[in-house]
């Protein structure tokens, strides 16, 4: 078995890929959408009641004018908005952007805001199409499952405003497997309606009048 087979090393994996993925996503698409905390802590690998105490921590630091670390879950800024906080999705990539960029500082520049000005990031894409190109069985990747059952591509939910709160990491087999079942699931209530409609319809049947028949003018005698 090799590091990547591991079940924490193919998270990791499969977080980079995706970080790079939302790296690639134009900026002005990502000043203008927003992340639930069920997301986010997707995403960073977190529990949602972690990002609730940075938030919390957050709040304070900046109140007492403290110098908030960078690298730290609290400097990811937050909407406080009803019912619930939620994260502009350009405020992660730059965190996530920090994140990516501080293994080439050295340690006491880590700590720094001066040190992150540009982030000179590569942003080659590296999206869904890519990783089902490429993926193994053992590869993951994030997909926002739809009230139907059906897996969606994370970067294609979040674009089409379709990211809801079910967010799961999927492998190939386990995509595959959902969607069959969801369409196949589908298909059948489709089918079951068809009945049901059918069913509901009445049988328009008439029988002969045949007291009326032979009454008739020039009927039989």
């Amino acid at each position: 078995m090799t590091d990547k087979d591991t079940p924490d090393s193919r998270k990791e994996f499969a977080a980079k890929a995706v970080r790079n993925a939302l790296r690639a996503v134009a900026k002005e698409d990502l000043a203008i959408k927003t992340f639930k905390v069920n997301a986010v802590a997707v995403l960073l690998d977190k529990d949602v009641k972690t990002l609730f105490n940075a938030r919390l921590t957050r709040d304070e630091m900046i109140q007492a004018t403290k110098t908030i670390h960078p690298l730290s879950l609290e400097s990811l800024p937050y909407i406080d908005s009803q019912p619930a906080a939620t994260y502009a999705a350009l405020d992660l990539v730059k965190y996530l952007d920090r994140m990516a960029l501080s293994p080439t500082l050295k340690k006491w520049e880590r700590g720094l805001p001066q040190s992150y000005p540009g982030l000179g990031i590569s942003r080659s894409f590296l999206g869904f199409q890519s990783w089902l190109s490429r993926c193994t069985a053992t590869d993951l990747w994030p997909f926002a499952i739809q009230e139907d059952g059906r897996p969606m591509d994370f970067i294609a939910a979040m674009l089409g405003e379709q990211l809801g709160e079910d967010i799961q990491w999927l492998s190939i087999r386990e995509f595959g497997e959902l969607a069959a079942h969801t369409a196949s699931q589908a298909r059948a209530d489709s089918e079951q309606q068809e009945l049901e409609d059918l069913i509901k319809v009445p049988v328009k049947t008439k029988e002969p009048d045949r007291i009326d028949r032979w009454n008739q003018p020039g009927g039989p005698v």
